[in-house]
């Protein structure tokens, strides 16, 4: 059973008046104002009571050492305060909630701050003692290893994630709080996200854990996936849509691949291939299939010609006409079957060509029409002649 020391107020002042300001109890040498001391045991105790308690041992507000541990109990189901002139600044609920900070009665958390709380490095230039929160994964939890996560100062101006679990230890992801960036991975990069790793990619959910469409880095590529639907697919997938008609009708944007500013819809500097394959070489444009369209327009660099009309140009008879196609298969200036099914067809020059033809055949049937209508003029004189 404890035993307990207990003396009046005026014998207290007495004491005082007596050791010369030191108060001794259980001991005759007080090196304190107020020094309590046990000689028969190790446990000391001073307990501070009101009027309502009747039973000092278990009630009231008690500050003692017990087997070399220092302890402050307090007895009663009310909080424990701790207050300077203008108020309290630190209370501890029954519950165990710790609350700093005035205006705190009654803590709702196991620590709860009012105002702004400040973690200091423990010594300088020392990673290891860098401020922060270890948080324990749930499943180990009182291990000595257990600290799954760090979540404090990577350095003087990063704020990260170091992981310290199974999984690997690292910088797993930081905020450079200079420059305003993100950093995934570990790698501080030059944009405001900035993902490293070699499993680079991002991932959309919707409910049901519905996949939406990832960005991904597959061998060196930029994959860009649309779809919809369960994570174990059967779904078609969805549209990558550049802005869609109605999300900003105002201000429409443009589509530019190896363009700074592109002036079109989409504008693409380079050659561009639709379809499977390689692009031809020398072309802007390669297509492997058909084409279908209401109108194309080709615009040549080269005369139109018009050229056969002059009176400088060279027509050739229609005997050296014949002469060419029994000796080549083909018109004079026109590609060969062979040459065709090799190099294919160039639209605005064959059109040339064929104009050509057409206007030097329009000029061979003008002379035909001039000599056939000299003819008729020399029959019907003839004719006349006779009778």
């Amino acid at each position: 059973m404890k035993k307990h020391i207990l003396f009046s107020l005026c014998s207290l002042a007495f004491g005082a008046a007596m050791a010369q300001s030191n108060v001794g109890v259980g001991t005759t040498a007080p090196k304190w104002a107020l020094h309590v001391h046990n000689p028969t045991g190790v446990n000391s105790y001073i307990n501070v009571t009101n009027n309502v308690t009747t039973d000092a041992a278990n009630h009231g507000l008690v500050l003692g050492i017990q087997n070399n541990i220092s302890y402050l109990w307090n007895f009663e189901n009310v909080a424990l305060s701790l207050a300077t002139n203008n108020g309290v600044k630190m209370t501890i609920s029954p519950s165990g909630n710790v609350g700093i900070g005035t205006g705190i009665a009654d803590p709702g958390y196991k620590l709860d701050v009012a105002n702004r709380m400040r973690l200091r490095a423990g010594t300088q230039n020392d990673l290891f003692t860098s401020p922060g929160i270890w948080l324990d994964d749930y499943r180990t939890s009182g291990n000595a290893n257990a600290e799954s996560v760090f979540f404090g100062m990577q350095d003087s101006i990063r704020l990260g994630f170091f992981g310290g679990g199974t999984g690997g230890v690292g910088w797993g992801m930081n905020f450079n709080a200079k420059s305003g960036k993100v950093n995934i991975g570990g790698y501080d990069g030059s944009y405001r996200l900035n993902i490293s790793g070699s499993d680079l990619g991002v991932a959309l959910y919707g409910a049901s854990n519905n996949f939406y469409g990832s960005m991904i880095n597959s061998d060196g590529n930029l994959d860009i996936e649309a779809s919809y639907g369960s994570t174990l697919g059967g779904t078609p997938a969805k549209n990558i849509l550049l802005n869609p008609p109605g999300a900003f009708f105002f201000y429409p944007g443009n589509v530019g691949i190896n363009v700074a500013v592109p002036t079109a819809r989409l504008q693409v500097n380079g050659n561009t291939l639709i379809g499977s394959g390689s692009p031809a070489t020398g072309y802007q444009l390669s297509v492997r299939g058909k084409v279908i369209c209401e109108e194309a327009k080709v615009q040549l660099n080269a005369s139109w010609p018009d050229y056969v009309f002059a009176s400088s140009y060279q027509r050739p008879t229609l005997y050296q006409v014949e002469d060419y196609i029994l000796q080549h298969q083909h018109l004079p200036n026109i590609p060969s079957a062979a040459e065709v099914e090799k190099n294919g067809l160039l639209l605005g020059d064959m059109q040339k060509r064929m104009m050509e033809k057409v206007e030097e055949l329009t000029l061979y049937l003008i002379d035909m029409k001039k000599e056939n209508d000299d003819l008729k003029t020399r029959i019907i004189k003839l004719e006349q002649e006779k009778k």
